[in-house]
């Protein structure tokens, strides 16, 4: 059980962190210049792969996974196959991410 709730899922915790910063750099190193399909792969990609990490988290402690988590991860790697500024991309999945990421006072009080 504590390999499953603490050890796999962070792996995926860590293999989101690692893109998202190289796509953030990516990002605010040439703002208002095309994303890179590199860049923004690792920015939506990291971010999505982080999400499912703390849903892994969650399913693995028999914690409710909110239904717009999924929508969200959709969402945000399809910034990546969308050609737009890095800037954009960036602000696109920071919207997505503030809008369909639950806060945790409601998921405490759906209990």
């Amino acid at each position: 059980m504590a390999t499953r709730t603490y050890v796999l899922p962070h792996f995926l915790l860590l293999l989101g962190v690692i893109p998202t910063v190289a796509g953030l750099h990516a990002a605010v190193a040439h703002p208002g210049e095309p994303a890179t399909p590199g860049g923004a792969l690792a920015l939506s990609g990291g971010v999505a792969l982080y999400l499912a990490g703390v849903s892994a988290a969650r399913r693995a402690l028999h914690l409710p996974i909110p239904r717009s988590r999924p929508i969200a991860v959709l969402l945000i790697l399809a910034t990546a196959a969308v050609p737009l500024p890095a800037d954009v991309q960036l602000v696109t999945v920071t919207a997505v991410l503030m809008l369909l990421t639950p806060d945790r006072r409601a998921l405490r009080s759906s209990r």
